[in-house]
């Protein structure tokens, strides 16, 4: 695991000093992005159940257990594809305080990239140019 210091990135993480932070590997990286997308494949699972549950069954072509079975494994499935494809943006999140909570940093690039657009908007507003 890589440490860079606090100038590179702009943030400390408090478990390694005030100057240091940790810097995933592409295995803790896959791990984490792996546990996200399954946590929110459980809760989309959880919901899609209680959507189900809400309707009412008229009782007329009712498939009894071997339906209920398999609108159980719909939803499972249901909610995997729902959370391999990053529809609702949970798993997103998930791992990001995921990443903060092990004291790892964030993506070096994308700081650097958010600072120097920031950067230039900042010196176009000061020069009277408003985007």
């Amino acid at each position: 695991m890589d440490v860079v210091t606090k100038a590179d990135t702009g943030v400390a993480a408090s478990n390694l000093g005030a100057n240091q932070v940790k810097v995933p590997t592409r295995h803790d990286l896959a791990k984490i992005k792996e546990s996200s997308q399954e946590f929110e494949a459980i809760f989309l699972e959880s919901m899609l159940k209680s959507m189900r549950d809400s309707v009412q069954k008229s009782g007329l072509i009712d498939g009894g257990n071997a339906e209920k079975m398999y609108e159980s494994m719909l939803d499972s499935e249901y909610a995997k594809q729902m959370s391999s494809q990053s529809m609702t943006g949970i798993a997103e999140n998930i791992e990001k305080q995921l990443m903060a909570s092990a004291g790892y940093a964030p993506d070096v690039g994308a700081l650097r990239a958010a600072k120097m657009q920031g950067l230039a908007g900042y010196q176009a507003v000061s020069k009277g140019k408003f985007p």
